[in-house]
């Protein structure tokens, strides 16, 4: 499922899966960016800074979201076009 939380930022949400299949669509989304071109643009190209969090019983919505959002940050200020978990 996936789906535009606004602006730039997207949530996709992998059903039944453990954590590194997280880990491993989320690096998966984020090589597929990054290997985009625009040579029209002087070869310009893309990358995708990724947060991951794991939802787990009695985890509140808002607080997977916001795990997902500081691993974002994180990945940021890693060096970006990364995958974090949070």
């Amino acid at each position: 499922v996936i789906d535009r939380l606004g602006g730039e930022e997207f949530a996709v949400c992998v059903i039944n899966a453990p954590e590194q299949a997280g880990l491993a669509v989320a690096e998966r989304i984020r090589a597929q960016i990054a290997a985009l071109a625009f040579p029209e643009h002087d070869g310009l190209t893309c990358s995708a800074s990724i947060g991951v969090a794991v939802f787990e019983p009695g985890r509140a919505l808002d607080d997977l979201l916001k795990g997902a959002d500081l691993a974002l940050y994180e990945a940021k200020r890693s060096g970006r076009n990364q995958v974090r978990l949070g």
